[in-house]
Parts: C-alpha cells; structure tokens; sequence
C-alpha cells in the first residue's frame, strides 16, 4: 500500500484526492441502489445480485394489448436494471480498489490515471489508452 500511496502522492493523486473519489464511488453506489430498488429487488439467496421487479396483474383478465404493453414494460425495465446492475459492480470494485491501495492505477500498464479521467469517471481502471478494456 505504501508503494501505491507514495507513487500517487508524486504523480498529483494524494489522500484528500482519495477521499473526494470515495465520497464520489459511495454517493454513485447509493443513487444506482436507490435506482435499482425501483425496478428489482433484492434477490434473497445473493444480496448482492437484484432480481427484475415483474408488474402485477392477472393474465386472464388481462386483453392482448395490455399483456403486450406489460411485456415490453418488463423489457425495458430488465434493460435498465441490468445496466445499472453493471454500473453499480463497477463502483463496487473502485471502492474495493480504494481499499486495497491501487485507485488510480491503469490496471493494463500499472501507469497512473490522469485526474481529470477519474473526476469525469470515477471508477474507471484503465487510462485513456487502455479504456478500451473497460
């Protein structure tokens, strides 16, 4: 950890820079779970992994129209919550990055990520040359 710290220090990340993107990882991780419990829950056998919210209704009172638009409903809303699932994994491991000592660093050629990067991404792991790893 001290490598990594020491390194960031001299390359312009240093702990109040850690603690910005922190606080930023932890807001991001709150508003996507926030988001998610709108359209899944949480699935009880895996805490960590949500299960798409089906609307309620009786299929056999229901017409072919309203079956139609409640299907294409659950399309889209299982879309969304898998991005957004995706997202918040990738928040996930930035704040789990953070706590191992390595935020910042390009995970492809262990160079630091510039700043500016990760104030516009913050749980991004790779440098612009690498970001097509992402």
């Amino acid at each position: 950890f001290s490598f990594y710290f020491d390194f960031f220090y001299s390359n312009g990340v240093n702990q109040k820079d850690l603690n910005y993107f922190k606080e930023k990882l932890e807001e991001e991780k709150a508003r996507l779970e926030r988001e998610l419990g709108g359209l899944a829950t949480k699935n009880p056998e895996n805490t960590e992994d949500w299960i798409p919210s089906y609307p309620n209704f009786n299929p056999q009172l229901a017409d072919e129209s309203e079956k139609a638009d409640i299907f294409e409903d659950f399309e889209a809303r299982y879309s969304i919550e898998t991005v957004l699932k995706e997202k918040l994994n990738e928040v996930k491991a930035a704040l789990q990055i953070i706590a191992k000592g390595t935020y910042g660093i390009c995970e492809e050629d262990k160079e630091p990520i510039p700043k500016e990067r990760l104030k516009a991404n913050p749980s991004a792991r790779f440098c612009k040359k690498h970001a097509h790893l992402e």
